[in-house]
């Protein structure tokens, strides 16, 4: 059963929008490979290895289907968002998945900024951060980083009412009795699955503009 499903996600991926080549593809990949979750890794990255550009249209259909896959299999938010763009930057997975674990469920379960918004604040500053530094806190990376950061977070608000987990999910994910609540009633998989898919589609959107005009940091409630 999950390996149908495994295949399935995986036929959403190919790139012409139609799914027989991809499944072909991948059910003798599935049925070779063990585990099932590392087959589906590897065949992913046959499907997107010619996909690797900033194009908008099809590639944000690829790009939140990617991310959705990592989350349907187990990943938090942060980490699902930033592999949609691993490949673009030549992050390696492995190296990501690490990086990232620790912002899920607003940051080690603190339900403070939503665990996507961590993941895309993490993607922009692969493409626009800080390295070389003039002894100065700012410089154009700088700017442009907390620009295009913080117009993720106005966008994001503006589709959502808030930034923070707390407020988007309205549960204490420290307690045990909370956290499966979110799994009995499919909160993880469908409110953060859209949060997800939120982020990407605004990073396709911004990330290949750094010159955004009348951007602002979101005014949202924040927990008292």
């Amino acid at each position: 059963m999950m390996e149908s499903r495994a295949v399935q996600q995986l036929a959403c991926l190919n790139v012409s929008g139609t799914p027989e080549p991809a499944l072909k593809f991948c059910q003798p990949v599935l049925s070779l490979a063990r585990p099932w979750k590392m087959a589906i890794i590897w065949v992913r990255r046959l499907c997107f290895c010619s996909q690797i550009s900033f194009q908008k249209g099809s590639l944000t259909m690829d790009k939140t289907n990617l991310a959705a896959h990592y989350h349907d299999i187990g990943y938090g938010c942060a980490q699902s968002v930033l592999c949609a763009f691993t490949e673009d930057f030549g992050l390696e997975e492995e190296t990501a998945l690490r990086l990232s674990t620790g912002f899920g469920s607003g940051m080690g379960r603190l339900c403070e900024m939503c665990g996507a918004l961590a993941g895309g604040c993490m993607v922009i500053g692969l493409k626009y951060g800080k390295v070389i530094t003039d002894g100065s806190k700012y410089g154009t990376e700088t700017e442009i980083t907390y620009r295009l950061t913080a117009e993720m977070a106005r966008r994001f608000a503006a589709r959502n009412g808030a930034i923070r987990c707390w407020d988007l999910l309205h549960l204490n994910l420290s307690q045990q009795e909370d956290r499966q609540r979110a799994l009995d009633e499919g909160i993880f998989q469908n409110q953060c699955g859209k949060y997800i898919q939120d982020v990407v589609e605004i990073l396709v959107d911004i990330l290949p503009d750094p010159d955004l005009q009348g951007s602002s940091t979101p005014q949202v409630e924040t927990l008292a």
